[in-house]
């Protein structure tokens, strides 16, 4: 977790597509989100886990077949399960209450206000049902009831770990499409627009937000950096979603890693698409890196 008063006497950082955008749509915010929520249907993807330490994969689905959200109106949240929690998770997360913030169709869950260190959703409204895309997993849940008052424990928060381990890094031999797309890739929470520039650019500030909350800001300090500097991230996103190939240009060899560790969390992609078949497509976007003392 970053202290904000170290950001403000060691380090300034900015990170910064090369243009932000507003994108419209129908926006799911917090009073919306006030409730019990049930689990009705998941998707785990195990490409997103590390294999090593899942014994039995079916009891990750099942273990999310049996998971219920409850928000509260104080910006609490708990994430309960019945059953016992299955590796890779980490048991102290569940049944403990957490800090929760929605914007711009991004739920941000953490053990401080207004963090995603913990766990960052997409959040996508269809009639009476949200669909949940994080990295790993996507879920359909629907509203069951009203929720019961949240009381946080400090102490605990400051003992969690996030939810997941890092996911391994993909790489396949793969051809990209290099005719135009009749759809170009998206997130869950953008494919309701249906002008593709607007969605492109609802895409581009999904990833400049996830970009801005999960990299280490610290890290340029570490490693005595300062100064502006372009850096360049280049990604393939596969037929089923999953980001692979990562490759980072940047002024020093860590932070290229912390680039390629960071976008490797982003949750899965709508695939792009020619002829109604999802295919294999490049995604680039340059950000400037500034440190000032």
């Amino acid at each position: 977790m970053i202290n904000s008063s170290t950001l403000v006497n060691r380090l300034l950082l900015f990170l910064m597509l090369t243009t932000f955008f507003i994108c419209s749509g129908q926006d799911t915010t917090n009073k919306y989100l006030i409730g019990n929520w049930k689990v009705i249907e998941s998707q785990i993807d195990i490409k997103a886990f590390d294999d090593s330490n899942i014994s039995n994969f079916h009891l990750v689905e099942s273990f999310f077949q049996n998971i219920t959200f409850s928000f509260s109106k104080n910006g609490y949240v708990k994430i309960e399960s019945e059953d016992k929690v299955a590796k890779p998770f980490i048991n102290d997360l569940f049944n403990t209450v957490l800090y929760f913030n929605i914007e711009e169709n991004v739920l941000s869950i953490g053990s401080w206000k207004k963090s995603s260190n913990i766990l960052y959703i997409q959040v996508k409204q269809e009639d009476n049902t949200l669909l949940f895309n994080f990295s790993g997993g996507l879920l359909r849940i629907k509203k069951i009831d009203e929720p019961v008052k949240l009381k946080i424990d400090k102490n605990v928060l400051n003992s969690i770990r996030p939810l997941l381990n890092n996911k391994p890094l993909l790489f396949e031999e793969v051809k990209e499409s290099e005719e135009l797309v009749d759809n170009p890739i998206s997130t869950y929470n953008c494919s309701h627009l249906i002008d593709k520039l607007l969605q492109k650019k609802c895409v581009t500030m999904t990833i400049t937000k996830f970009f801005n909350r999960k990299f280490n800001t610290e890290i340029a300090s570490d490693l005595g950096l300062s100064g502006r500097f372009m850096n360049k991230i280049r990604f393939t996103i596969n037929k089923d979603g999953n980001i692979i190939n990562i490759e980072a240009e940047s002024k020093n060899p860590e932070l290229s890693k912390e680039i390629i560790r960071t976008i490797n969390r982003l949750p899965k992609f709508i695939p792009a698409e020619k002829n109604g078949e999802p295919i294999n497509s490049k995604y680039s976007f340059p950000f400037i890196f500034q440190v000032q003392d």
